[in-house]
């Protein structure tokens, strides 16, 4: 039995695939889909990419072509990295909740002074 841990979709060996109502252009879109995401989701061990290759003989892909949108997915999910990486904290940069109580003080005074500074310009 091959069993897609993300989905809960299980095959029984011997029982017809599920592939009838979607066509291959489908399949292959769907597949690109989950794969992308598992990249998405951390780093790419050979178990993954095994599971995910029998994942796509479930949706009657060959292993070739399996491997080919496999590398198309890793592709797209390090662009959108790229692109969105700006966006995301960095593992060394770390919230303001996590500063220690001195450092959070030191910013409020700061940031105090600076208010207090402005408001005597403007009013006086």
């Amino acid at each position: 039995m091959i069993r897609h841990e993300s989905s809960g979709f299980r095959l029984h060996p011997g029982r017809p695939r599920p592939t009838g109502c979607f066509s291959r252009q489908e399949r292959q879109t769907l597949f690109r889909g989950i794969a992308t995401g598992e990249f998405r989701r951390g780093p790419m061990t050979r178990d993954k990419w095994r599971q995910l290759v029998q994942y796509a003989a479930v949706l009657d892909l060959t292993a070739v072509e399996a491997g080919e949108l496999l590398e198309e997915a890793r592709d797209a999910a390090a662009e959108a990295d790229e692109a969105f990486g700006s966006l995301h904290l960095s593992s060394s940069v770390q919230a303001a909740g996590s500063w220690p109580l001195w450092v959070k003080l030191a910013v409020g005074a700061a940031v105090l002074a600076f208010v207090d500074a402005m408001l005597s310009r403007v009013m006086f």
